[in-house]
């Protein structure tokens, strides 16, 4: 999975600060929650369709691929140019908890397939 938070957030604000998830391979029947810090409770993520921020990003840089190298496009040399993102139908959002306290925090984020197994990824957030 990859998860997607600022790393640095204000302590009035985390509230409304959006975390998102893309969990590889998930489907409408995932479950997706996030925990902040190590005991917090389990919250569940809302399932979204959305473009994922990486590939986005990735897309952005395809005119790096039109500059020439010894009188040809690199996208020539490649091979391929990438296409603008769709959307993914298996991504996950949520906001972090009001107020939090103020630090360093791990942000964990669970998903259990259709198969009942069960994926953790972490994040790291600077509440200030």
């Amino acid at each position: 999975m990859n998860i997607y938070l600022a790393d640095d957030v204000e302590q009035a604000r985390a509230g409304e600060t959006e975390i998102l998830v893309n969990v590889f391979a998930g489907s409408e029947r995932s479950t997706v929650d996030m925990r902040f810090g190590n005991a917090g409770p389990w919250t569940p993520l809302e399932r979204t369709v959305t473009i994922d921020p990486q590939c986005l990003r990735m897309h952005e840089q395809s005119p790096y691929l039109d500059q020439t190298v010894l009188g040809k496009p690199l996208g020539e040399i490649f091979g391929w140019k990438m296409d603008y993102p769709s959307k993914s139908y298996h991504m996950w959002k949520g906001t972090l908890p009001e107020r939090p306290p103020k630090g360093t925090h791990t942000v964990t984020v669970r998903t259990t397939d259709m198969f009942g197994q069960t994926w953790m990824g972490h994040r790291i957030v600077r509440i200030r």
